[in-house]
């Protein structure tokens, strides 16, 4: 039988052993959504699994029999039947809240949802959103026969920690955290996993196709993330600065990485018009600034505009969440792929057999304007 049957018995359990590998091996047909006349498991390997006689491995195997769900032939095993088993349909939690304050989340979480919707519909998944703590809701999920809870994606920075708990909670679910780069993610439990965009290349590539075009000089405008976990930033500025290092080009870390922030407000184009204009009026123009996201690249070219310095200085952004923003204010950027970050979150869950990695990067594409 080429399918894998591992089951986990717990002698200490009230529940009669037969009965935790019956439902183990129910589990296991309707994960692999196995079709009738398919063959099971023999009792002899399905003892040897569990570490129990063949007495009780029969028992759970005629406990399958006895409800339809399975058939047997004489000298030939037991066999799928496809009766008495119930269409279970697979589900997952998606756990975020939107912040209707603030555009750039609601953008990366839109982007974000259109990949794991369609790859639902593609999977014939059904996806629910969880509120407040999500502890509740998903032992409930795991009490309802009709479904088959597969785990929780996770799209905010701040719920990381949450997460890791949740994951130990409960180890047979996958948990995958989306387009953040947490700190303390490669010590996470084995059940965790992230799907993110390849944040230090994209930065690099950027970088390198405008030093290929001529630039020597450059600076770096960021965002100061309230998350100190957050090291999504912190991946784009190490791919500039090493572009800058390997190329040997005008840059100094300690002055020409400004880092901006504002506690009474999120406009970041407004914040980063204000230090832009300090910094260009400061030392003299590089020919490049980079920003670590497309809002803050936005200030900064309306800046070098109003200070009658293009042509001489260039901007160029980060993500794209906005194509139009870049697009009608002239400045070049990174495309990240939220959306196949969805769709690759999906489908970690969607094949639960499949060994996929515990990080897996999402490679971004230049999106170039001529200046």
């Amino acid at each position: 039988c080429p399918m894998e049957f591992n089951p986990v018995i717990d002698k200490n359990k009230p529940e009669p052993v037969y009965q935790q590998i019956k439902e183990q091996l129910l589990k296991l047909i309707r994960q692999d959504n196995l079709p009738p006349g398919t063959l099971m498991p023999s009792v002899k390997l399905v003892a040897a699994a569990s570490g129990v006689s063949l007495r009780t491995a029969d028992q759970a195997m005629q406990a399958l029999v006895d409800e339809g769900i399975c058939f047997r032939r004489p000298k030939k095993g037991t066999f799928v039947s496809g009766h008495g088993l119930a269409a279970v349909k697979p589900l997952c939690g998606i756990w975020c809240t939107h912040n209707r304050n603030s555009m750039h989340q609601d953008l990366l979480i839109s982007q974000l949802y259109q990949g794991i919707s369609a790859a639902a519909v593609e999977r014939q998944f059904e996806a629910s959103l969880l509120f407040d703590d999500p502890e509740q809701t998903i032992r409930l999920y795991k009490r309802i026969d009709s479904f088959d809870f597969r785990g929780v994606l996770v799209l905010e920075s701040g719920k990381f920690r949450r997460m890791l708990e949740l994951a130990r909670l409960f180890p047979d679910k996958k948990f995958v955290f989306l387009n953040y780069r947490m700190r303390g993610f490669e010590t996470s439990p084995d059940n965790v996993y992230a799907v993110v965009n390849n944040d230090f290349a994209g930065a690099y590539r950027l970088a390198e196709h405008f030093i290929a075009n001529g630039c020597r000089s450059m600076a770096v405008f960021s965002w100061k993330l309230p998350d100190q976990d957050d090291l999504t930033y912190q991946e784009r500025l190490r791919g500039f600065r090493q572009a800058a290092a390997d190329y040997g080009l005008g840059f100094d870390p300690e002055t020409d990485i400004v880092e901006c922030s504002d506690l009474k407000s999120n406009r970041q184009n407004i914040i980063s018009y204000l230090a832009a204009k300090k910094y260009l009026r400061s030392k003299p123009v590089p020919d490049m600034i980079f920003s670590t996201n497309d809002f803050i690249a936005d200030g900064v070219k309306r800046c070098i505009e109003d200070e009658k310095l293009a042509g001489k200085v260039q901007a160029a952004g980060y993500d794209c969440l906005n194509p139009e923003l870049a697009m009608q204010n002239g400045f070049s950027s990174i495309q990240v792929g939220y959306a196949a970050m969805g769709r690759t979150a999906l489908d970690i869950l969607s094949f639960p057999q499949t060994d996929f990695p515990r990080l897996t990067q999402i490679e971004p594409q230049l999106n170039i304007i001529n200046q």
